[in-house]
């Protein structure tokens, strides 16, 4: 059933949080439970891109890009870090403030 040992490592650099909360936001399209992530409606994206009104969201240790949901509809790897820096407002949160 398990196929090996849990493991959790500290996510230590701006942009490796930015690529992780990404590769989270897009698991619905990964699995093909919808055409755009912003559509699953279960997302803190579709909360987001929605405000949908509920305080479901905490604010993050990182603040989002400018054109943040642009960035998720872009294809690619999966890992997104290449491109982080191409987004607006990026610099201070990939570059290190």
């Amino acid at each position: 059933m398990y196929q090996g040992r849990f493991k959790s490592y500290p996510i230590q650099a701006d942009e490796h949080l930015l690529s992780a909360c990404r590769y989270v936001e897009r698991n619905p399209l990964r699995a093909v439970l919808v055409q755009r992530a912003e559509t699953w409606r279960w997302s803190s994206l579709w909360h987001r891109i929605k405000g949908s009104g509920q305080k479901l969201l905490a604010a993050g240790p990182v603040p989002l890009p400018l054109g943040w949901q642009e960035y998720m509809k872009r294809g690619g790897d999966g890992s997104g870090v290449g491109d982080l820096a191409s987004l607006d407002g990026a610099g201070d949160a990939v570059r290190g403030r």
